[in-house]
């Protein structure tokens, strides 16, 4: 993963390399990026720091599609998947246990697509 700025100069590594990545979100400051990927079979969130500075994973669960909560970003909402049962959690952008919300899927696509792209 690599940044520039709007004018394409300053071009910095901040992470990777990553495989199949399927969401990119900026934090509401800009100083993080929200990354989802494949990381072997198993999908996963990583928090960039966006000056290149490092990086952390965000769950220890099979997650994906990550957004930050407006306006300031302390939170992100998330789909993730515990016991084989897909649903949106929320968990604190500096990190902890998140939270699953009590919002089911009808699973009518097997629950596989179930409460895709969340956002606020």
């Amino acid at each position: 993963m690599w940044v520039a700025d709007s004018a394409g100069a300053g071009l910095r590594r901040i992470g990777g390399p990553y495989d199949a990545i399927d969401w990119i979100e900026w934090s509401p400051d800009g100083r993080y990026i929200a990354l989802s990927y494949d990381r072997r079979a198993v999908n996963a969130i990583d928090i960039l720091e966006s000056d290149g500075s490092g990086s952390r994973r965000l769950v220890d669960i099979p997650a994906m599609s990550p957004t930050w909560r407006p306006p300031d970003g302390s939170q992100l909402l998330f789909r993730g998947q515990e016991a084989g049962r897909w649903g949106f959690y929320l968990v604190d952008a500096a990190g902890g246990d998140p939270r699953r919300l009590d919002i089911d899927g009808d699973g009518r696509q097997g629950g596989g697509y179930d409460l895709n792209a969340p956002a606020w």
